[in-house]
């Protein structure tokens, strides 16, 4: 009696299996570039009653997997939107870190301000070791 109640159970699970394994590879067909989620949310519109573990278990022993979105990169601080043409003397500045070599082999780094219109050089900051507090407005 034991054994013939096990025996239509597991019955019962592989031919819901195989059956739900025919549909989720239907619906894997039509939409590919849907991951498990949205695959196991379509399966429950249809009446299927999986969970997201089981239809991500079945797509990977299917070979069915979407290659990962990549995280998008979000800006970082306040947009300033478009770069700026100078127009005139003191328009626009430009900064930038310079590194080199002494003769000797020590290392020196230097800020650089340009005014953008006439392209001269504002201010040089050197030193070897340059840090934000050396850079920044005291």
């Amino acid at each position: 009696m034991i054994h013939r109640k096990y025996t239509a159970i597991i019955w019962h699970t592989t031919v819901y299996i195989s059956s739900f394994f025919s549909a989720d590879h239907g619906k894997s067909e039509t939409h590919p570039e849907l991951g498990y989620p949205k695959i196991t949310h379509l399966l429950k519109k249809d009446g299927w009653d999986v969970g997201k573990r089981l239809v991500q278990r079945l797509r990977q022993e299917m070979g069915l997997k979407c290659p990962t979105k990549k995280p998008r990169l979000h800006r970082r601080g306040p947009s300033t939107g478009l770069p700026t043409k100078a127009t005139h003397r003191n328009h626009v500045w430009t900064c930038d870190f310079v590194a080199d070599r002494t003769a000797k082999g020590g290392s020196i780094r230097m800020l650089t301000v340009l005014d953008e219109f006439t392209r001269e050089c504002l201010c040089i900051h050197v030193d070897r070791h340059l840090n934000a507090a050396k850079c920044g407005p005291s």
